[in-house]
């Protein structure tokens, strides 16, 4: 019992003494605790925006390895088909120039049946060729999908993280009163050596989603690149415009730098324009955010377009120019096939490609950010340049030999079906003219039914086997005549389409120029439509600009403000490629006058980038250019990496810890 109530009154006494602290804890002390706690999850909100970050880029280099191998497969069938389609060419070629030197019958007619079967490839071929173009549009659309989405995701991270950072000053205010010097000191020391770690973290995270950011980025267009996604010319373009816009970023950043070069007031007003800044950053951001969702949302309704597309690539003059002198014709049964006509050997295959609409958005009188929105389509029209009459020689001869070689065929034909189930005939001389003297017989069908009927009224052994005889072989010879037929009848619409398609290709030879107008103006008008659809995206686009300028303005301010501050890590660019490689910490003013010195060397940078990329002028070697340029950042991934772990530790070592 004794026991029961000691244990009691202990308890009574650790709970009176727990009321007794909590009622006289100083208002600082309460502060200090508060003040922790939301430091501790300030600092956890940053570890996590940078494991977000971490696996955004992870995903990302998985889907953009999915998508590479995805696109090799269709640039192979793609290359696969054009070298049989080259292969085919010849082939075909050779075989129509031996066609016209054929005497024999029968070498006339394999002849022709190779040709009719290399016609049918190549048909094949072209719609593999389609196929995989198709196919590569389709992953050239979402490698673009993908890249938009991981650079909007990863701009939420590095927000959030520096959002986070700022939320560890915040949460830091309430220490500022009912403290003695001692504990000022002591605090303010903690939160100065805490802040310079956190932000040295932060920046090391941020400089880590840059390089990796620039890494994903090299290795989408080199994807593009050696599979074909993309031209060199898209390539350098987009290249070029995007080392354009930072350059008119920096310098926008320069020209805000500039103020605070030669700082002089006192640290409380910069620290409250800071907060000032602060406050409008973020809601500039904001805004800049809507205007960017907005333009997101913008439909763009592209139907028009894709109906003229159709109309353009069902062209019989489009098809004629850009496949080398091809035909496309209906066959009986209503299915679309191709001949190569007689120009082939004199008609220079003609390209098509596209180029995206460029709009610029002029920041200051100098400088301009630039965007592409909707495309248009072109022909490189290949220039003819043998004589015409040379062209009509060697088409004549094509025509009269498809003519003769129809005129066979329908003779042949003719002869099948007479013998199969029509009036049949057999030679049995010539007149005095040489002309042969025609008897007629029974076609196969009636001596079929003939010798069956002959069979069943056979009453001798004898009789009965020589019928048997007779009528198998006639059955036989009813199955060879109906072949032939069928055959015969494949060949002969063979030529008839060839023959008119050689009649179409000569004629549109002939008008090549202007065909080529007419094409043209078709495709004139599908371009305006193109831009004319994309004008709300556009007008959208240039609000999304005034909003991103205003923020970008505001955002200067406030890092040249923070670095006066709390110092920065200034960038450097040291492999050329115009992207952050190293940090150097520097405080106050230096750091203000050192970031600008960054800036115009990295504006130099890109410049000369840009100037380099001009010179480039094959794939081959801005594809050896940008694996060099991969290697290199590649390294500088791994270094920052270790930067990273390296400011984690740091920090660490002086996070706060929660009151007991």
């Amino acid at each position: 019992m004794k026991k029961k109530l000691m244990i009691i009154a202990v308890l009574l006494g650790v709970l009176s003494l727990g009321a007794c602290v909590d009622d006289n804890e100083s208002q600082s002390v309460t502060n200090v605790r508060n003040s922790k706690t939301a430091e501790l999850k300030s600092i956890a909100a940053m570890e996590k925006a940078a494991a977000e970050a971490k696996l955004t880029m992870v995903n990302a280099e998985a889907k953009l390895k999915a998508a590479e191998a995805e696109a090799q497969q269709a640039a192979a069938a793609k290359s696969l088909a054009e070298a049989e389609l080259e292969k085919k060419q010849a082939e075909l070629i050779a075989l129509q120039k031996a066609a016209a030197e054929i005497q024999n019958e029968a070498e006339k007619i394999e002849n022709q049946k190779l040709q009719a079967q290399l016609e049918a490839e190549m048909a094949q071929l072209e719609v593999d060729k389609k196929l995989a173009e198709e196919r590569l549009a389709k992953v050239a659309a979402e490698m673009e999908r993908m890249e938009q989405e991981n650079q909007a995701t990863l701009l939420e991270t590095q927000l959030a993280l520096k959002k986070a950072e700022q939320e560890l000053l915040n949460a830091q205010k309430d220490l500022d009163d009912a403290k003695t010097d001692a504990e000022k000191e002591k605090i303010e020391a903690e939160r100065q050596k805490l802040q310079e770690r956190a932000t040295a973290y932060s920046d090391a995270v941020n400089n880590l989603i840059t390089a990796q950011n620039s890494l994903i980025s090299m290795k989408s267009r080199l994807a593009g690149l050696e599979t074909g996604l993309t031209t060199l010319q898209e390539s350098k373009d987009a290249q070029i415009a995007e080392n354009k816009n930072n350059i008119a970023l920096y310098k926008m950043y320069i020209e805000k730098y500039q103020q605070y070069t030669n700082y002089t007031e006192d640290m409380t007003a910069l620290r409250n324009q800071y907060n000032t800044l602060y406050g409008e950053y973020y809601k500039l951001y904001d805004a800049w955010r809507a205007k960017q969702q907005l333009l997101s949302n913008v439909k763009v309704d592209l139907s028009t377009v894709d109906v003229e597309d159709e109309a353009i690539e069902a062209d019989d003059f489009y098809r004629f120019v850009t496949s080398g002198g091809a035909v496309y014709l209906e066959n009986a049964e209503g299915n679309e096939v191709s001949y190569r006509v007689g120009v082939y050997q004199y008609m220079p295959q003609s390209q098509r490609y596209s180029s995206s609409k460029k709009y610029t958005y002029n920041i200051d009188e100098d400088n301009q950010f630039a965007s592409y929105f909707g495309d248009s389509i072109y022909i490189n029209f290949a220039e003819l340049t043998t004589d015409i009459r040379t062209v009509e020689l060697y088409v004549n001869r094509q025509i009269e030999g498809n003519k003769s070689a129809l005129d066979s065929n329908t003779k042949d034909l003719n002869y099948n079906q007479a013998q199969y189930n029509g009036k049949a005939t057999t030679v049995i001389g010539y007149d005095d003219h040489g002309k042969e003297i025609l008897k007629p017989i029974r076609n196969a069908v009636d001596s079929t039914a003939y010798l069956k009927k002959a069979l069943d009224a056979a009453k001798e052994q004898a009789d009965i086997d020589e019928y048997t005889r007779l009528y198998k072989e006639s059955i036989s010879n009813e199955e060879m005549l109906s072949g032939n037929i069928t055959v015969l009848k494949g060949w002969v619409e063979d030529y008839t389409l060839q023959g008119q398609a050689l009649t179409i290709g000569w004629d549109m030879y002939q008008k090549y120029d202007a065909n080529k107008a007419e094409l043209q103006k078709k495709m004139d008008a599908r371009n305006d439509e193109a831009v004319k659809v994309q004008e709300a995206k556009v007008t959208a686009w240039k609000v999304e600009r005034d909003a991103y300028v205003a923020y970008q303005k505001v955002y200067a301010d406030y890092w040249a403000v923070r670095a006066l501050l709390y110092g920065t890590q200034v960038a450097v660019d040291t492999d050329g490629d115009g992207r952050i490689d190293s940090n150097e910490t520097l405080t106050g003013a230096q750091a203000i006058n050192a970031q600008i010195e960054s800036y115009q060397s990295q504006i130099e940078t890109l410049e000369k980038a840009n100037a380099d990329l001009s010179e480039i002028q094959t794939a081959e070697a801005a594809i050896a250019d940008l694996k060099v340029k991969i290697a290199a950042k590649e390294v500088v991934v791994k270094a920052r990496e270790a930067a990273v772990a390296a400011a984690k530790a740091a920090l660490d070592e002086v996070m706060p810890k929660e009151e007991e």
